[in-house]
């Protein structure tokens, strides 16, 4: 799991308003426009789909108004190769430049403002993950094209992971990337600590018990080793080698793995671990997950990259092992026991994730709140939900939208709204089984169109926490996103930007597949001749929703 921002996209994704006489249009547009009359007011909360015809253009006549009204246009676009939009929105007062400044900026200066490590040093997780799960991608595509012939499955046979295991203090030689390209590795003497009949837990003798006790690592890999049965019940079963146990290796190596980017790195898991060393010189020829250690003092193995044991124990150490272990789970089960491709790196991410909120009680468990590390990231999607393709890559502000898109399918099926299936856990497993990745995956297990979830998903985003509406479609259950979360950071969360009509004009466009909402008074609306108009770019995905929002 990487923290930090994406180099590689440094976008800018700007909201681009304008129109004529208080028109809301997109584009020039051409095509028969489809009316959309909404007849008198129609109550607070309610959402409203709109027609959109077959070319996008459209109009919306309201009924007789008070003025104190308050509307929302919502707007979406799930098409997923269309890029950036436009999207206009313009009045008769004079201009005002506030929405441009406001919205123009990039993925890459948001996360370094934002993704942090108790404030201090950008998480680079991301951008490591991502080069990872692109290595995948060719592994496995390899290997379902010619079978084994190209990358060989090397789990080491002398490894003795089955039967007792290793003993308790003895040690395990492991290889651990040094850079965020991969380029390199060191190899480490890692001490066993604990062995249950899941996993091998190894720590860094760097790791001293002045930094943290056996007693605390022992409730921390407890803790873990707890959940490993409900996720594998979840997502599916890792072992296709008859390895037993898999392998997780603390080291503050890990850590530093960002530190030529000025940032950090909390863990990884990485597919070619599980192929022969001869092909694959990083491999360590069994199935393993790297996490990251505490270093309050910020000097283990390299200098200035800190982690205080508080925060380790309240969201890193606790988040990041579920996180890693998915990933081990969803390349296992689609590259080794399905023969599939690799998931689509956004889809995967999110799914992970999704794993760090699972909660136990017992021997049951539930994913029916948020766990630590996850506001923070809805919080920097929130701020710029108009801007962020959530599809398009892996960016902390990125993996916040496609977490909270994937939490609300789980949502959804629990709630009985998802055609394909009827509880959120067959969401998970069967996206791990799938034999598509990505959009066309979620399709598949869900039967419901992209577009179709891509806009309730923008009206609940919109409505929930609001106490707006009682129906369960626009209302998440695990996460209020207009409120305080409890994740040790501070985190507030208070909706999705909402650009408000001001008559002005403004241009510019919007990244998709994502969500636009913009506010018109109803006294603007009954001035503007109680119609607004609408156009988009003919054979866009697109769709429209109004919410009475007041």
């Amino acid at each position: 799991m990487v923290m930090g921002f994406r180099k590689r996209f440094s976008f800018w994704f700007i909201l681009a308003v304008c129109s004529s006489w208080f028109g809301l249009s997109c584009g020039s547009g051409s095509g028969e426009v489809v009316n959309n009359n909404l007849g008198g007011g129609f109550s607070l909360g309610e959402v409203v789909v709109l027609d959109l015809g077959s070319s996008n253009q459209a109009t919306v006549t309201f009924g007789a108004l008070s003025g104190g009204e308050v509307f929302v246009f919502g707007l979406s676009n799930a098409d997923v190769n269309a890029g950036s939009l436009s999207w206009t929105l313009s009045g008769a007062t004079s201009a005002d430049t506030s929405l441009e400044q406001d919205m123009a900026f990039s993925l890459h200066e948001a996360d370094a403002a934002n993704s942090t490590l108790e404030d201090e040093s950008p998480d680079l997780t991301p951008s490591f993950h991502e080069t990872l799960r692109n290595r995948e991608e060719i592994i496995a595509a390899v290997t379902e094209s010619q079978g084994d012939a190209s990358f060989a499955v090397g789990i080491d046979p002398t490894v003795t992971n089955c039967g007792g295991g290793p003993s308790i203090g003895s040690s395990i030689s492991i290889k651990i990337f040094t850079s965020l390209s991969g380029s390199s590795t060191a190899t480490r003497s890692l001490t066993v600590k604990k062995v249950t009949s899941n996993a091998i837990f190894a720590v860094d003798p760097l790791v001293t018990s002045s930094i943290i006790s056996d007693a605390e690592l022992d409730e921390l890999f407890t803790a873990f080793d707890d959940k490993i049965a409900s996720e594998k019940s979840v997502f599916g079963d890792w072992d296709h080698a008859s390895e037993c146990r898999f392998t997780v290796a603390m080291s503050p190596v890990v850590n530093c793995l960002g530190a030529s980017g000025g940032g950090f790195v909390t863990g990884y898991f990485y597919g070619g671990d599980q192929y022969d060393d001869s092909q694959i010189t990083a491999s360590n020829e069994r199935s393993i997950i790297y996490i990251a250690s505490p270093n309050p003092s910020g000097d283990l193995y390299c200098s200035g990259i800190s982690l205080s044991k508080s925060f380790y124990l309240s969201n890193i150490g606790p988040s990041v092992m579920p996180h890693e272990f998915q990933h081990l789970i969803n390349f296992n089960q689609r590259v080794f026991f399905d023969g599939h491709s690799s998931e689509a790196s956004w889809l995967n991410e999110a799914m992970s994730h999704f794993a760090e909120d699972m909660d136990m009680s017992g021997s049951s468990y539930s994913f029916a709140s948020v766990s630590e590390e996850n506001p923070s990231r809805v919080s920097l999607y929130l701020d710029s939900i108009n801007s962020v393709a959530f599809t398009g890559g892996t960016s902390l502000t990125q993996r916040g939208g496609s977490y909270l898109f994937l939490r609300y399918l789980y949502e959804q099926a629990n709630n009985g709204n998802i055609s394909g299936v009827s509880t959120g856990d067959a969401v998970l497993s069967g996206l791990i089984n799938g034999a598509n990745t990505g959009t066309d995956n979620i399709a598949d297990v869900t039967e419901e169109s992209f577009q179709d979830l891509l806009r309730d998903f923008c009206s609940a985003v919109y409505l929930d926490g609001l106490g707006l509406s009682s129906d369960n479609t626009y209302n998440f259950s695990g996460i209020d996103l207009r409120g305080s979360q409890d994740d040790n950071r501070g985190t507030e969360l208070s909706g999705p930007a909402v650009t408000s009509y001001s008559g002005s004009s403004t241009s510019g466009s919007v990244n998709s597949p994502s969500c636009l909402f913009i506010e018109m008074t109803g006294t603007q609306v009954s001035s503007a001749g109680s119609e607004v108009a609408i156009s988009g770019p003919s054979g866009a995905a697109a769709s429209g929703v109004v919410i009475r929002a007041n």
